[in-house]
């Protein structure tokens, strides 16, 4: 049985889906259906972490996760928990270190499609010349969440 919660921060609505007991969503907005939310200690858990991280920057532990996709999105999805809170790479220096340059649109798209934003760090991809490119969350949340990483003191965007 699939369980959900809706909660707001400073990046607008978040909602975390769970699944048998493994978090398998996150996603930008709030649920259509905000009268059926879930209780779990797994979601509220999440929900904690994820407001803490989105407030103080305080890290988010290790979670059960549910990731579901294509072997080649679970390595990029994967990899991209490896690049360190703060830091940012290019397209073209992930895609290197995952196969080659050759691959750098295939590693878009498996980014692109990102279950769970936020836990998996797909915000830390940026444009070979550092610039903001596509963000699920678009790209405020973007510039927020690594701004928030470098330490930049800001209010909310939202």
């Amino acid at each position: 049985m699939s369980l959900f919660i809706s909660f707001q921060t400073p990046l607008g609505f978040i909602t975390i889906k769970e699944n048998q007991g493994l978090i398998n969503s996150v996603k930008f907005g709030a649920s259509d259906n905000m009268s059926h939310q879930s209780e779990s200690e797994l979601l509220e858990k999440t929900r904690k972490h994820i407001l803490k991280y989105l407030q103080f920057n305080q890290p988010i532990p290790e979670l059960p996760l549910e990731i579901i996709g294509t072997n080649f999105q679970k390595l990029v999805w994967t990899k991209l928990m490896e690049i360190p809170n703060g830091s940012t790479k290019s397209y073209l220096n992930f895609s290197e270190e995952i196969a080659d340059s050759k691959s750098v649109r295939a590693v878009a798209s498996a980014i692109a499609k990102n279950p769970l934003p936020i836990i998996i760090p797909c915000h830390r991809i940026v444009g070979t010349n550092g610039s903001m490119t596509g963000y699920l969350g678009g790209l405020e949340a973007k510039k927020y969440l690594l701004n928030l990483e470098k330490g930049i003191i800001q209010n909310s965007i939202f």
